[in-house]
């Protein structure tokens, strides 16, 4: 019975023995994976803080088309008070076109302003 005792022993001894390692190696890992977690947190803030300035810099470049938009709106309200006191069928005509050409240039400015938001 002894040999049967000591066996008995030995297998819990060896049984706890590989416990505590799997429990010293995952107390080593702790740090580790903090560590790991930490650079994975700080790559992802710096990836936040890149497309935030990304969003910044779209939104003022709309911004800037807008205006634009708006001034070149006002430049056609004075060209078509212009065209309507004209006296020369010259000069009316011509300011037709100026005119035309703005809302063209209008149109395309606002797809491009569109293009930006949607982005």
């Amino acid at each position: 019975m002894a040999v049967a005792t000591t066996a008995t022993v030995i297998r819990t001894l060896h049984r706890i023995q590989r416990q505590l390692t799997d429990l010293r190696s995952q107390l080593a890992a702790g740090p580790k994976q903090i560590s790991i977690q930490s650079k994975r947190l700080q790559n992802i803030e710096a990836e936040r803080t890149a497309l935030a300035e990304t969003l910044k810099k779209a939104r003022k470049h709309a911004d800037e088309k807008q205006l634009l938009l708006r001034s070149s709106e006002a430049k056609i309200s004075d060209l078509e008070a212009k065209r309507n006191t004209a006296k020369a069928n010259r000069e009316y005509q011509l300011l037709g076109e100026q005119i035309d050409a703005d809302k063209m240039a209008i149109k395309v400015l606002e797809d491009e302003i569109l293009e930006s938001l949607e982005r």
